[in-house]
Order: C-alpha cells, then structure tokens, then sequence
C-alpha cells in the first residue's frame, strides 16, 4: 500500500510540472512571446498560482455543495484551506484551523429517509469533479475567444490548468496522507462495492440514522463491528453507543481499540476522537488517557460550545476537582443541545450531562 500511495505521488508530482510547463507554452503561443520572462513575471505567476488553487479548491467544494444541496443535504462545515465555516448551535461559526492532508472539505448530513446505500449519491461525491471540469473548460474558453490581457491571459490559463488539474487527481482512487479517500475512490468504491467504501458507507449510515433521531445505544453495532478494520471512525459510534447504554465497563478496552487505529483514521475526525479519549479517561478514572489526550484537544475544547464540547469539558473539569466549572458546562450544554445537528446523539448528550449533575448532587 505505501509503495502504491508513493508511485500514485510520484504521478501526481510528473502531472503538476508537466502542467506547469503546458501552461508557460500556452501563455507563450497564445501571447506570441519567447522565454524572455522578467523577474516580476515569476512573482505574479507564483501569485496567480495560489490564488488559482485557492479559487480551484473552492469551486471543487462549492461543486459538492450544491450536489448536496440538491439532494436536501444539511451542510455542517465548510473548509477550505486554513479557513473553516460551520454550524454551531444554529449558528455559522468562523475558525482558522490547521488542517493536515487535505486542502478542502464539504461536510453535509443527508435527510432522515435517505438510503446511503443509494447510487444518487453519487452525484454528492461527483458535484466537485465536475466543478473543477466546468469551471476549468469555460476559463480556458475564455481565454481562447475573448480578447484579454497580458495578465489575464496568464491567469486564465494558470486557473484553468489548476481546476482541470485538481478535477483529475480527484477522480484518482486513492487515500490521500490525511486518511481521506479522493472522490475517485469513493465514486468508483461504490461503482465496484470495494471493501473500504462499503466500511464508509456504513459510517455514513450510522451518521443518518443518528441524524434521525436514533439513540446511539439503538445503533445495531454488531452488524456493524465487521466493518471496523476498513473503517476505524465506527469506533466513534460504538463509544457512543457504549455511552449512552451506561456499558462503563467496556470503554477501557475499547480506548485501546481506538488508540490502535488512530494512524489510520482521517485528519478531520481526530479531534473528536481526542475529545472521546478525554471522557473515556474520565468514566474509567484512567488519569494517563487523560494526561495523554487532553492536551491534544484542549485549545478546539475550549472553543467547542456545542452540548458535545460541553459535555466533555464538564466531565473532565468534575475529574479534576473544579465542580463550579462543570455545573457550569452542564448548564451551558444543556441550554444548546436543541440546536446540535444530530438528533440522536443530542439525547445521549442530555442524558450523561443530567447524570453528571446527580453525580455532583449526591456528593
């Protein structure tokens, strides 16, 4: 698989300076000019370069967007680049993240009665492909029959080469260095029922039906538990299925089930996985998962002000002797939890934020 990931790297890397250079002989041919490029043309191509991608990636998400929203999707986050937008508690929130191993993301939620197993969501998965393909011809349309500029010129077909480019290496099946599967993969993983999209889809399944209202502890995790070694972020729900059925006694092991696979799963959940680790540590008196985990996630927990966030503040702050601050959290977690996007998962929350206050009661 490494030898794959690097060969599929190599390729990538062959493409983008080819690209490059397609580019500087069209601007060339196009412009009747020779190589006779002044320093400040290397400046303003490394400018139009960025600003490109940045646009390029954009639209790529934009694409995935409108698919989904076609298709009644709920948007939960929007990123691109260091840029992050989603919703907390009804509201759009604004961060600047770092984000490892990818360069965008459209989170979207399917509706209640969605079947995830549906090939219409293909369309989802495709809607930034074909944006990329879309925007990229008509720039390089563009640039062929209207009359531009110096500049112009070089930047429509900088942004076009840019968006056909990141169209291509997304319909390339593979699993980026963030542990995200590329739209290819996903796309073509459904066309062919390949083992890691099946696993995925039936995260995804487990994220609608809790959307739906259903308790994580309803979630039936055996039929669920074979898909696991192709998916690891399914270790998420049967946390919180464990969570929510009051199964204590099982999270010790589980925790390290999860710590096992952490390398495996996808950059953008790891957070949460952290966060998770936290409250195991705190349901289990395991004060090493705490001290290892808690650092990891201190800064986003700090900012989280959904029931999820507060949930989690509230049980380690009650592990660390502050009962003030966690009345606190239960307090503030429970006067959003209304607003959480996920039904299901917003009961279990109730539940162990009111447990906690009897705990705190009866000390």
């Amino acid at each position: 698989m490494k030898k794959y990931k690097r060969t599929i790297m190599i390729v990538i890397f062959i493409v983008c300076c080819s690209s490059i250079g397609i580019a500087i002989g069209a601007y060339s041919a196009m412009n009747d000019i020779s190589f006779n490029f002044k320093f400040i043309d290397i400046i303003v191509g490394y400018v139009f370069l960025l600003i490109s991608l940045f646009l390029a990636i954009n639209f790529h998400e934009f694409g995935h967007y409108l698919m989904g929203k076609s298709l009644n999707y709920r948007l939960l986050i929007y990123r691109i680049g260091f840029l992050s937008f989603s919703y907390e508690n009804g509201r759009m929130k604004f961060e600047i993240i770092n984000n490892k191993g990818y360069g965008g993301l459209c989170a979207m939620l399917p509706p209640r009665e969605t079947n995830p197993s549906d090939r219409k969501h293909l369309l989802y998965f495709s809607g930034g492909v074909l944006a990329n393909f879309m925007t990229g011809m008509l720039t390089l349309g563009i640039n062929v029959f209207v009359e531009t500029s110096r500049y112009e010129s070089f930047f429509l077909i900088v942004f076009s080469i840019c968006s056909i480019l990141l169209g291509v290496i997304n319909l390339i099946p593979f699993k980026t260095s963030g542990n995200q599967l590329t739209d290819g993969k996903i796309i073509w993983g459904i066309l062919k029922k390949d083992a890691s999209v099946s696993a995925m889809l039936t995260a995804f399944k487990l994220s609608v039906q809790l959307g739906s209202g259903t308790r994580p502890r309803e979630l039936r995790m055996a039929d669920i538990d074979p898909y696991i070694d192709d998916e690891p972020a399914i270790l998420i729900y049967k946390c919180f299925s464990l969570l929510d059925a009051g199964e204590i006694d099982q999270l010790g092991l589980l925790s390290k089930l999860i710590i096992s696979r952490l390398s495996d799963m996808s950059t953008v959940i790891l957070p949460a996985v952290y966060g998770e680790l936290v409250m195991i540590g705190c349901m289990t008196n395991d004060h090493q998962l705490i001290e290892t985990y808690y650092p990891l996630v201190e800064k986003s927990l700090a900012k989280d002000k959904d029931v999820n966030g507060q949930r989690i503040n509230a049980y380690y702050q009650v592990n660390q002797g502050n009962v003030e601050q966690a009345q606190e959290h239960i307090s503030n977690g429970k006067a959003v939890a209304g607003k959480f996007p996920i039904a299901g998962q917003a009961i279990m929350e109730l539940d162990l934020l009111d447990k906690l206050a009897q705990i705190i009661k009866g000390k």
